[in-house]
């Protein structure tokens, strides 16, 4: 079954942030002056995502565009406290089935599924290299061979495009300091917050964020997914409430926990809203109290076997 905490990362932000419309004309060519960053799309209103990540072991960029909403990446808010919701994919259905070519959207109806669209030569500055990408065949921009870290703490970065099949765009972003995370181990309990800690750069920025999504139940029907976004200050508590609703929810298989610092810049098309994130990244081990997963029943405890299609010790 395909992950969908990933998704959540591609799909969702916590920014209620207007997707408010950039000028090119208005677009600062000097990458050390920094611009206003505009936030991230609404929730279910992004078309086009260009990311820029730093992880561990390398820096890359990629990116593409729809001519609209994807049906498959809707996602709906079942409860917010406290800087966190939980997101639970729809899933809609059509009957008869849709054919090759097409989507079932949310209203129950087949429709074209959305095509890609190209946006020109897209150019990233303000980096270690200029980054210039041409579209792929198959409309998608991608470039892994970049120095390593590509950005530098402080550094003001900007996304342009030449126009293509969309128009021209112009976005911005920030480079900081690496996401360190202090203790890479979240342990999650019922009835218990979650307090997450991290180190702040001495050369903060009050552009970037912090972001943490958890996902324990990896093979639900409609796996719900914690996102979480506050202020990059070094700790995040994510409210018992919320970890009770996430438990009940469901938990199976291997959970998963994933934190970012980043900054997020979006920008209006006519297709929909383009967002474009700088993002540090780092995994988290992530323990359930009372749960054991597992892929065979050698992982589970005296008496216990595994459910192999859950990987669930029961």
């Amino acid at each position: 079954m395909r992950r969908f905490t990933e998704t959540i990362v591609l799909v969702g932000s916590l920014s209620m942030a207007a997707c408010v419309e950039h000028s090119t004309d208005d677009a600062d060519t000097d990458t050390d002056i920094p611009v206003e960053l505009d936030g991230a799309c609404p929730l279910n209103e992004r078309v086009g995502l260009f990311s820029l990540v730093h992880e561990a072991d390398y820096s890359a960029v990629d990116g593409e565009i729809h001519t609209a909403i994807v049906p498959t990446t809707f996602v709906e808010e079942t409860i917010a406290a406290g800087g966190c919701r939980l997101l639970e994919p729809q899933n809609p259905f059509c009957d008869p089935p849709c054919s090759s070519g097409e989507a079932c959207s949310q209203a129950g109806t087949c429709i074209p599924y959305p095509e890609r669209l190209e946006t020109g030569v897209v150019t990233l500055a303000g980096l270690e290299v200029d980054v210039v990408m041409s579209p792929r065949a198959d409309k998608r921009y991608f470039e892994t061979t970049l120095p390593h870290p590509v950005f530098r703490p402080g550094a003001a970065i900007s996304l342009t495009s030449t126009g293509g099949e969309l128009g021209p765009l112009a976005l911005s972003g920030r480079g900081f300091a690496p996401l360190e995370l202090i203790g890479s181990l979240w342990t999650v309990q019922a009835g218990q917050p979650l307090v997450v800690e991290w180190v702040v750069p001495e050369a903060s920025d009050d552009e970037t964020s912090f972001q943490l999504t958890i996902n324990v139940d990896q093979h639900g029907t409609a796996p719900t997914v914690l996102a979480c976004e506050g202020p990059d200050s070094g700790r995040f508590e994510v409210p018992a409430t919320v970890i009770d609703a996430l438990l009940q929810a469901g938990v199976s298989g291997f959970p998963v926990g994933h934190a970012y610092r980043r900054t997020l810049d979006s920008t209006a098309t006519d297709t929909g809203c383009v967002e474009f994130q700088v993002r540090s990244h780092q995994s988290a081990q992530l323990e359930i109290a009372g749960h054991m997963p597992c892929t065979s029943t050698a992982d589970c405890a005296d008496g216990l076997s595994c459910d192999v299609m859950n990987e669930t010790c029961v």
